[in-house]
């Protein structure tokens, strides 16, 4: 028989992350694997957001937020998709308490960049380079 992680236990009382069953107990999932596979998807998500925030948004409006902003909500919501991706991996069902709760939360990014975005949007320093149009009547 092979060799159980240290966190396997018998598979009556295994729940907490993903085994293959056998007879007694149960034989992990490498865990570096998942930790990789997790690591490529935070950085493919956090390209893409990258990639279309600005095109959705607008680059203008983005040029005029702060940089601290434009970094933390990205990263967040590329954490909140793996965090999901991570709870729907572990438990039996893919769609359980978890899962809604991240995916709620990169929900609630997402309306606080569209947010961020129209704030910058309605709040942009007016052109003040040309002078208005004259108009002569003679």
């Amino acid at each position: 028989m092979a060799a159980a992680c240290f966190r396997c236990k018998p598979a009556a009382l295994q729940r907490t992350h993903f085994c293959a069953p056998r007879p007694r107990y149960t034989l992990c999932l490498e865990s570096r694997f998942l930790r990789i596979a997790y690591a490529i998807q935070f950085l493919l998500t956090l390209i893409s957001v990258y990639e279309i925030w600005p095109q959705v948004g607008g680059q203008g409006h983005l040029d005029l937020m702060p940089w601290h902003l434009k970094l933390l909500l990205p990263a967040a919501l590329s954490l909140a998709v793996v965090k999901a991706t991570a709870s729907a991996v572990r438990r039996d069902r893919t769609w359980n308490a978890v899962t809604a709760k991240w995916l709620a939360a990169a929900l609630a990014l997402i309306a606080a960049m569209g947010i961020l975005t129209w704030y910058e949007h309605l709040h942009e320093p007016a052109d003040e380079d040309e002078p208005p149009a004259r108009v002569d009547l003679s």
